[in-house]
């Protein structure tokens, strides 16, 4: 209803008793869909915020601005410094137009109906405001030097490019709303300005559809139309603004209205009182919105009033919603991650517990050595010994040219790394659950709230956002820690670009095993602080396990500032070139 003919009536008639003899001083968009247009004179500012998006076509009258030193455009500068002489709504059209010129306007223009169509003449400048709700749009026109034709010169949605083609002229929409025309038209045609509501307004009242109403049932409603009352109310968990009052209306629901008289109008540029902030002010418990079947917020005779807590409590409620869905789903996401990372892990420490150890296998390769053939080249490529920690025969796959020692040992190396595996593997493990339970209570404690305050206050008292977006960029490599230390491993050629290009910056360490292929390790910088050798010594550890050396006993390993590090054009996925490197001579360990 915001953007119905006959608000915009009442709102561009309101507009011109705070618009008339102010100077165009500013517009400027700081996103897409939002515009703000500023006048003032030696006394008072007004301003004018145009949001024009899918989601809400709207304007609103704040009482200020801040505008951001960044990602912001000035438009319509060739308005600037011209005066409002006048605001005009176009007939039976949902858009209206602020006539500028290069000189203010008197008190004999504003008075006679005359002085103002000369005024009109004098005009330099045509701001159009076309509230047709998703085709909404801000556009200014300037006057053809040749044609004398007002032309358009910018627009603010550019994306509407049949704005380009409107004329002034066409706007104006003569009807004739008599008996005559609508005995022999109907209805639609001789009040095509009616919307949805207003046709749902007549046949409740009436309790007959639209086609059965009469012209002279129709005309007794119109003065509600030409001076209503406005409301802003909530019912069955959606926000209204609406020319009347919602019909389900308890005296419970009018215990919470919040009634604004017309002496609180802002003509002519006077404060509003003292305690208007306290009612103004948007809901700070959408609960109001949402949980009543109908519940009136604010009702009043001023359109701007009524807009202004419309718009603010629209926004609320929406960026509310948005603003918890969004953390809600990235919570849910982080649980459902985690509690897979905890089945998998769980379930590979099963494999451990339910099978042999490394360990046991060399126990019971040295307890059967007398079983086993000495010579380097066996006829048989496994052989069967017996279990003794389960009293059964074990089959163990022999390896060419090695020894029943050396096979031993072999295992025995793997035990070692085995029991590092488990170990680091219950403390993830533990981690994880404890980790787990703090996100779900999180999350219950989120789904509950309702205050759109509260959830900004939980969200930075908890760093829920941070960790989050932490959180989604470290699952993108493996991550250790040493000495407080951060070390980021790369997991394939491609994630290895992304995060050497992507992820590290000029002070952090960079290292990688020299001459295989191999995982690249960054050490995160601190402010502040050098890098510990404990520190270099465990990320070259780490470099050289992720890597083609991960089996030898010593592993050479480069390491550098990320700044001597560049990816040279055309190089293939993971390659770069180093420059300035040392070399530290590591055995690789996880």
């Amino acid at each position: 209803m915001q953007h119905n003919y006959y608000f915009l009536k009442q709102l561009s008639a309101a507009l011109a008793v705070e618009l008339e003899g102010l100077l165009f001083v500013s517009c400027f968009s700081q996103n897409k869909d939002e515009l703000l247009l500023g006048f003032a004179n030696q006394e008072r500012g007004f301003y004018i915020r145009a949001l024009l998006s899918s989601v809400l076509c709207c304007l609103s009258f704040p009482n200020g601005y801040n505008r951001s030193r960044k990602n912001s455009i000035d438009l319509f500068e060739a308005a600037n410094g011209l005066y409002v002489q006048a605001v005009r709504q176009f007939e039976n059209d949902r858009s209206f137009a602020l006539y500028l010129s290069k000189e203010p306007k008197s008190k004999t223009m504003q008075e006679k109906q005359e002085e103002q169509d000369s005024t009109i003449e004098k005009t330099e400048k045509i701001i159009l405001f076309k509230m047709y709700g998703q085709r909404g749009n801000v556009v200014l026109f300037e006057q053809d030097e040749q044609t004398q034709k007002w032309v358009v010169t910018e627009i603010f949605k550019s994306e509407l490019e049949k704005d380009w083609l409107l004329d002034l002229d066409q706007l104006d929409k003569k009807i004739v709303q008599d008996a005559t025309t609508f005995e022999q038209q109907g209805w639609q045609k001789t009040f095509p300005t009616f919307d949805k509501e207003i046709i749902n307004f007549l046949e409740k009242t009436y309790q007959k559809n639209m086609q059965q109403l009469s012209f002279q049932e129709i005309s007794q409603q119109l003065p509600l139309l030409e001076k209503p009352n406005y409301f802003v109310y909530s019912q069955n968990k959606a926000l209204y603004f609406s020319l009347f009052a919602p019909l389900e209306k308890s005296k419970k629901n009018l215990s919470d209205t919040l009634e604004v008289s017309d002496k609180l109008q802002l003509s002519g540029g006077s404060k509003p009182p003292d305690n208007y902030n306290e009612k103004y002010q948007y809901l700070s418990d959408t609960s109001k919105v949402s949980d009543k079947l109908s519940c009136v917020l604010l009702q009043t005779t001023n359109p701007l009033l009524a807009l202004n807590e419309f718009y603010h409590t629209f926004i609320h409620t929406y960026y509310f919603e948005e603003e918890k869905k969004n953390i809600l789903k990235k919570l849910e996401t982080q649980i459902k991650q985690t509690a897979n990372y905890i089945w998998k892990t769980e379930q590979k420490l099963l494999d451990f517990i339910g099978s042999l150890s490394f360990e046991q296998i060399a126990n019971i390769i040295m307890a059967n050595l007398h079983q086993i053939p000495t010579q380097p080249n066996y006829s048989s490529s496994t052989i069967e010994l017996f279990d003794f920690y389960n009293n059964k025969p074990l089959v163990i796959k022999l390896k060419e040219n090695l020894t029943p020692q050396k096979l031993a040992e072999t295992y025995y190396k793997k035990g070692k790394n085995q029991k590092k595996e488990i170990d680091t593997l219950e403390a993830n493990l533990l981690q994880k659950q404890t980790k787990l339970q703090q996100v779900q209570q999180h999350f219950d404690n989120l789904q509950r709230m309702t205050d759109f305050a509260a959830l900004r206050a939980y969200i930075k008292t908890h760093d829920l956002e941070e960790k989050i977006e932490e959180k989604q960029a470290l699952q993108l490599f493996k991550r250790f820690e040493c000495e407080g230390f951060e070390i980021l491993v790369g997991k394939n050629a491609a994630n290895n670009d992304l995060l050497t290009q992507r992820h590290t910056y000029k002070e952090d360490l960079w290292l990688h095993a020299r001459d295989v292929t191999g995982s690249h390790v960054v050490v995160k910088y601190q402010a502040g602080k050098k890098f510990p050798a404990a520190v270099v010594q465990r990320a070259a550890e780490l470099a050289a396990y992720f890597s083609k050396r991960k089996h030898e006993s010593i592993c050479p390993v480069i390491y550098t500032p990320k700044k001597f590090v560049r990816k040279p054009k055309g190089a293939a996925q993971g390659a770069v070139k180093i420059e300035r490197e040392q070399v530290l001579l590591v055995k690789p360990n996880l």
